[in-house]
């Protein structure tokens, strides 16, 4: 009996020892197969290199994912299954989708963290894999993926040690992993070679499910089973180490019996002892009489102690109270940061695809950033053009006289470039000819002549004609050209003709010579660009000044035409004579020039009688700027509806969209219409967010001075005060403008008729009642915006204005 003792127990810790090996050589085996695949993930890493096919990029990722798993290095394992997921998304395959959410999901959880969510996240991984598989019907990666999954579970079962969920999804996966392998193994569609890799995967999925059920779900029965199942599958000779393994398993259930029988032995033995002590129990009966007399002395004293502890426990069971509060708080906090979490992990999946925008765009940034630094010397070359040349067109558009400005213009050419020659010549459309009005030789000024425009072998005809600059650098190109300038001395090489406009109009040609040969580099070309744009300003300033008084002329004309047209023809048709619309913009510039030209008077006979102070001339040039300002504004305001007439029927201005400051362009509108307000007790409220926008800046100042007039010629009619207020607001991407006035309001008869033409309560006055036709054309077709209004007799009107920022 004693060798029976001392025998089997030993036995059993052998064949324990044993299992352990084994398991330590399986883990051993796959160890050295990680160690020995570096050769491998080297190769992989130089075919990345050379690789720039996005799938077989997603196919390297992948591999080289597995291998680091493999080798245990699970950071590397985890980026590079990422990469290969980004690649296999953006070129839409679905087969190195699921390869690289497989991967993701061997590495995702640490159980070192005990982060639930993240267990799920993982679970949910595996999900994606297969249900791609499932889709693409790989037989193959669907196995590969279920048993994953089942392992996956298998490897944390002890999380769910209380009703063993994990380890029953850990059996369930691995059934159907094992299912699919053996009808792969089963079919004859396979190498040898792949049967044998079925096997030997078969074998492994054996092990798994033998382990399972032996060690967690405690079904010795199944365990069984499936034993039997890899030795009919196997074989029973079969060298698999998972099969070894099953059958050493056996043999552990028959040791464990051994065991069972060795507890019975040994609890007989026990028993017999105890008859042993129950007989000295009864001799030490009397002694422990004498004892108990001393434990209820003690039992006192303990009552009293237990008093005193129940007191405590009392107090412990308030805290535990509070503790179980606080616990469900916590609870709380958890659920939401498991959402959060969540959430957090999605956002993570979204910026790993982006990486790799972003690597190509930081590549390009920084190819950016050299150009840029290498064109820092012109852009300081450029600034200090830049500046010359403001000055220079300041000085320009400063005169309205003809003469001086061209004169002006010639000494800063002069000062910029190599000059010995210089012309500026007016298109006269109604002749059809070039009026060199301006033309100067080695600093003399020769005499005027004129050019027919079918002469177009000559240089500056064709450059008016064609809108199109000629630039010369040796007299023989002009003959290569075509081209001939008898006008000009012989002596001269260089030369640069280009066209002057006024609204994409060509007003005339200027012109510049010089000795030199290729004398006029790009760079001078680019600053005589500049400076014949401003000398096309102020030259259309100085035509415009000139022509102000036969402008007005023809303006009242057009305005008799457009009250006899308003009889006898369509809205189409009447639209080429809004006198009053016209009005407007060339009374404020007659307004402002007669009140310049009395400016000027005062200010020479201030200066004649020398008793002129500083403040006087700075004064004086402030209101000449300003006067300057709005007589071309409104100038340029009147050339643009003289030639937008027919806007009403179309619905359409020539004018081009632009970005401008609207507070500013409101406010110089509004300065333009101060003649209008002028020593009329009305009051301007204005309220403008300071707005920069891209838009058409006319059909604003239209919109505004339509708004303003309306309200001195109609609202304020028989009153002798009114209030007019003006605000424009940014809400999002769109402007709220509001418009109201104090006055009369709108009749009720003609409410539903705002908006329509010739409707008006001034016919008597001369009223066309186009103005808010002109208006509501100019809201909802030019600037796609939106236009309401609300009035009642005697409480004034407001109109609400919902315009686009950008059109």
């Amino acid at each position: 009996m004693s060798n029976m003792i001392d025998v089997k127990p030993f036995n059993f810790l052998a064949n324990t020892c044993k299992i352990l090996l084994l398991v330590w050589l399986v883990g051993w085996s796959t160890q050295a197969k990680a160690q020995c695949d570096c050769g491998r993930i080297d190769a992989l890493q130089k075919l990345l290199k050379n690789e720039a096919n996005a799938q077989k990029r997603a196919e390297i990722f992948n591999e080289l994912s597995a291998k680091y798993y493999e080798s245990k290095q699970k950071q590397l394992a985890m980026r590079y299954a990422n990469d290969a997921l980004s690649y296999a998304t953006r070129n839409r395959d679905k087969k190195g989708q699921a390869m690289a959410l497989y991967n993701k999901a061997n590495v995702n959880y640490d159980p070192a963290k005990g982060d639930e969510g993240s267990l799920q996240t993982t679970v949910d991984l595996f999900d994606k894999a297969r249900a791609i598989y499932e889709e693409l019907g790989d037989k193959e990666g669907l196995a590969n993926t279920l048993e994953g999954l089942g392992k996956f579970y298998k490897k944390y079962a002890y999380l769910t040690s209380s009703d063993n969920a994990n380890a029953r999804k850990a059996v369930e996966n691995l059934e159907k992993a094992e299912d699919i392998r053996e009808n792969l193994v089963k079919s004859g569609s396979l190498s040898d070679e792949q049967k044998e890799a079925q096997r030997k995967k078969l074998g492994e999925i054996f092990s798994a499910l033998i382990e399972v059920y032996f060690n967690n779900l405690n079904d010795n029965t199944k365990a069984q089973q499936f034993y039997d199942r890899s030795i009919e599958v196997l074989g029973q000779n079969d060298d698999n180490v998972t099969a070894q393994l099953g059958r050493q398993i056996k043999k552990n259930e028959e040791k464990e019996r051994e065991r069972q029988n060795l507890i019975i032995f040994i609890v007989s033995i026990g028993g017999a002892v105890m008859i042993i002590l129950s007989i000295g129990l009864f001799i030490n009966i009397g002694r422990t009489r004498k004892k108990n007399r001393l434990l209820d002395e003690q039992k006192t004293k303990l009552a009293r102690t237990n008093k005193m502890i129940e007191e405590k426990n009392e107090l412990i069971e308030a805290k535990n109270r509070q503790m179980e509060s606080h616990n469900q708080e916590l609870a709380e906090l958890n659920k939401k940061m498991n959402r959060v979490n969540k959430e957090v992990e999605l956002t993570n999946f979204e910026l790993n695809e982006k990486n790799e925008e972003i690597n190509q765009t930081a590549e390009a940034l920084k190819q950016q950033s050299l150009a840029l630094e290498s064109q820092k010397v012109k852009l300081e070359k450029a600034y200090e053009t830049i500046t010359l040349l403001s000055q220079v067109g300041q000085d320009l558009t400063s005169s309205l006289d003809f003469d001086k400005t061209l004169n002006t213009l010639e000494n800063r050419v002069k000062e910029m470039m190599p000059v010995d020659g210089f012309s500026v010549c007016i298109f006269e459309e109604g002749k059809n000819e070039l009026n060199f009005r301006y033309v100067t030789e080695f600093g003399s000024r020769q005499s005027p002549f004129t050019l027919s425009m079918e002469d177009t072998h000559h240089p500056a005809v064709w450059c008016v004609k064609n809108n199109k600059e000629i630039i010369i650098h040796q007299k023989e190109d002009l003959n290569a050209q075509s081209f001939y300038d008898n006008s000009i001395n012989s002596s001269l090489n260089s030369m640069m003709y280009y066209p002057m406009l006024n609204e994409d109009h060509v007003i005339g040609a200027v012109s510049v010579q010089s000795r030199l040969i290729a004398a006029y580099t790009p760079y001078y070309a680019d600053i005589f660009k500049t400076l014949v744009l401003y000398s096309s300003i102020a030259i259309s300033n100085a035509e415009n000044y000139r022509t102000l008084h036969s402008t007005l002329d023809d303006l009242k004309t057009t305005q008799d035409q457009l009250v006899e047209a308003e009889k006898m023809a369509s809205l189409g048709n009447l639209v080429a004579g809004v006198a009053h619309e016209i009005n407007t913009p060339v009374g404020i510039g007659v307004t402002a020039a007669s009140r310049l030209e009395t400016k000027t008077n005062d200010f020479l006979e201030l200066y004649n009688s020398k008793k002129m102070k500083k403040s006087d001339l700075e004064k004086y040039l402030s209101t000449n700027k300003e006067g300057t300002k709005i007589i071309l504004n409104n100038l340029n305001r009147a050339a643009k509806l003289v030639q937008g007439f027919k806007q009403v029927a179309v619905g359409q201005s020539n004018e081009e969209k632009q970005k401008f400051n609207l507070k500013t362009y409101v406010e110089d509108t509004l300065i333009a219409l101060q003649p209008k307000l002028k020593n009329k007790p009305y009051e301007l409220k204005v309220d403008l967010d300071e707005l920069v926008i891209e838009s058409f800046s006319g059909a604003y100042s239209q919109i505004i001075t339509n708004l303003v007039m309306n309200s001195i010629i109609h609202a304020f009619k028989g009153r002798d005060e009114g209030i007019i207020s003006l605000s424009i607001k940014q809400h999002g991407d769109r402007l709220k403008m509001t418009y109201s006035d104090d006055g009369n309001g709108i009749a009720p008869e003609i409410l539903d008729k705002v908006f329509d033409p010739f409707v008006t309560t001034n016919r008597e006055g001369g009223g066309t009642g186009l103005g808010m036709n002109i208006l509501y054309n100019l809201v909802v077709q030019k600037l796609k915006g939106k236009v309401d209004f609300k009035s009642g007799v005697g409480e004034g009107v407001t109109f609400y204005f919902d315009l686009p920022m950008n059109v």
